[in-house]
């Protein structure tokens, strides 16, 4: 992924610039109240409809109720070229005490942009708030069984499979089932050389309070 714009800024929900591919240029930021029609669009897409659990044929005023009402510990990003929103990834941290180690997310990609790293770039900057703004261990979600491009990409990502739900969801006239995938987040590893020398100075600590 090529970094077009600099490094990012610590603390930060926008992302550079990326260069995906030579045809577009965009970017990946917080979502605004401007970008509501922009992602309720691509959430009208047929494919959009039959990968996620919105329902079609869903009202504006209803998506401006929900996004521009969010709880804590939910992050709305978008990737966006130019003034058009063309994916949208919400990030939803688990409210429960003993879940709060854990997110979820959904994801969604315009047609029109399909196969130019969007996707990833909204995935990647979702993970990097988890694991170097949040703390979080670990983050799970759902995938269709049939959808193997989105079950590709989050594989590449360290996500993996977990289980099967069966009749998970109803799509088409009939159910259908999903796959859990999660990604755990493994702890630094812990630096020997870095360890070996603080041993070696408590060693020489212990001698020099012995000889007193």
């Amino acid at each position: 992924m090529k970094n077009a714009a600099g490094a990012k800024r610590p603390g930060c929900l926008t992302i550079p610039l990326f260069e995906n591919h030579p045809k577009m240029e965009f970017s990946i930021r917080h979502g605004e109240a401007r970008d509501i029609p922009g992602i309720k669009a691509i959430y009208e897409q047929p494919h959009v409809v039959e990968g996620t659990l919105k329902a079609p044929f869903q009202s504006l005023k209803m998506w401006e109720k929900w996004l521009n009402n969010l709880p804590e510990g939910n992050y709305n990003l978008v990737a966006a070229s130019g003034d058009k929103v063309i994916g949208q990834l919400l990030l939803s941290v688990f409210s429960n005490p003993r879940r709060r180690h854990s997110a979820t997310f959904g994801l969604a990609v315009s047609a029109d942009a399909a196969r130019q790293g969007v996707g990833r770039a909204l995935v990647e900057a979702a993970l990097d708030l988890c694991d170097n703004w949040l703390n979080l261990r670990r983050v799970e979600l759902q995938v269709f069984v049939d959808n193997q491009p989105a079950i590709h990409l989050y594989e590449q990502l360290g996500f993996v499979r977990e289980g099967q739900h069966r009749d998970f969801a109803y799509q088409h006239g009939h159910y259908v089932d999903a796959y859990t995938m999660a990604r755990l987040r493994q702890p630094d590893a812990p630096n020997e050389q870095g360890i070996s020398k603080n041993r070696d100075a408590c060693a020489g600590q212990e001698g020099s309070d012995s000889s007193n």
